[in-house]
Protein backbone atom coordinates (compact mmCIF):
# COMPACT_ATOMS: atom_id res chain seq x y z
CA UNK A 1 0.00 0.00 0.00
CA UNK A 2 0.74 3.28 0.32
CA UNK A 3 2.99 4.99 2.68
CA UNK A 4 1.05 8.35 3.42
CA UNK A 5 -2.61 6.94 2.67
CA UNK A 6 -2.96 3.44 3.21
CA UNK A 7 -5.98 3.57 2.45
CA UNK A 8 -6.11 4.45 -0.51
CA UNK A 9 -5.72 1.26 -2.84
CA UNK A 10 -6.31 2.61 -6.53
CA UNK A 11 -3.09 4.53 -5.78
CA UNK A 12 -1.18 1.52 -4.71
CA UNK A 13 -2.74 -0.51 -7.38
CA UNK A 14 -1.28 2.25 -10.15
CA UNK A 15 1.90 2.40 -8.22
CA UNK A 16 2.46 -1.70 -8.64
CA UNK A 17 1.00 -1.82 -12.22
CA UNK A 18 3.12 1.33 -13.50
CA UNK A 19 6.33 -0.94 -12.11
CA UNK A 20 7.13 2.59 -9.56
CA UNK A 21 6.46 0.61 -6.40
CA UNK A 22 9.54 0.14 -4.45
CA UNK A 23 10.97 -1.85 -1.65
CA UNK A 24 13.70 0.47 -1.95
CA UNK A 25 13.68 3.41 0.83
CA UNK A 26 16.34 5.65 -1.17
CA UNK A 27 13.43 5.29 -3.94
CA UNK A 28 10.76 7.36 -2.72
CA UNK A 29 10.02 10.16 -4.32
CA UNK A 30 6.79 11.47 -2.37
CA UNK A 31 7.21 13.73 0.48
CA UNK A 32 5.11 12.12 3.16
CA UNK A 33 5.98 8.88 2.68
CA UNK A 34 9.74 9.92 3.11
CA UNK A 35 8.50 12.05 6.37
CA UNK A 36 6.66 8.36 7.56
CA UNK A 37 9.96 6.72 6.48
CA UNK A 38 12.65 8.80 8.49
CA UNK A 39 9.68 8.88 11.24
CA UNK A 40 9.69 4.82 11.41
CA UNK A 41 13.43 4.32 10.88
CA UNK A 42 13.69 6.70 13.92
CA UNK A 43 11.13 4.98 15.91
CA UNK A 44 12.77 1.47 15.17
CA UNK A 45 16.22 2.57 16.07
CA UNK A 46 15.65 3.81 19.76
CA UNK A 47 14.04 0.12 20.54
Amino acid sequence: MVLCNPRDREAAHRAEMEDIATDDPAAVTCLKCRDLLHKLSRESRGR
